[in-house]
């Protein structure tokens, strides 16, 4: 699998659920607060991780209304998010394997 290909398949689950696509990130403004998704690659080959970040109304970030994630002040990596999960979700964003 290719990098489009993983992003393509993460559009295909968020675009309708209302999220638009910027870069590697996904953005959906709902009732209270921004919600990302952010596909980032590794530094060290082609593994990626999936970021998930909020941003409270009435709360400014720089970048807004699209901000990168590392400026969010609620993010969480999918793999913390479910720990018992973790090599099941690393395997599925590992392009290398």
């Amino acid at each position: 699998m290719e990098k489009k290909a993983l992003e393509l398949a993460l559009g295909g689950h968020l675009c309708p659920r209302g999220f638009k696509k910027k870069e590697t990130a996904w953005y959906c403004k709902s009732a209270g607060m921004l919600q990302i998704v952010e596909l980032q690659k590794s530094s060290f080959g082609l593994q990626f991780y999936l970021n998930l970040c909020w941003v409270p109304d009435g709360m400014e970030v720089e970048g807004m209304p699209t901000p990168n994630a590392h400026k969010c002040p609620i993010r969480i990596r999918l793999t913390a998010l479910f720990p018992e999960q973790r090599d099941e979700i690393e395997k599925v964003f590992d392009l290398e394997t």
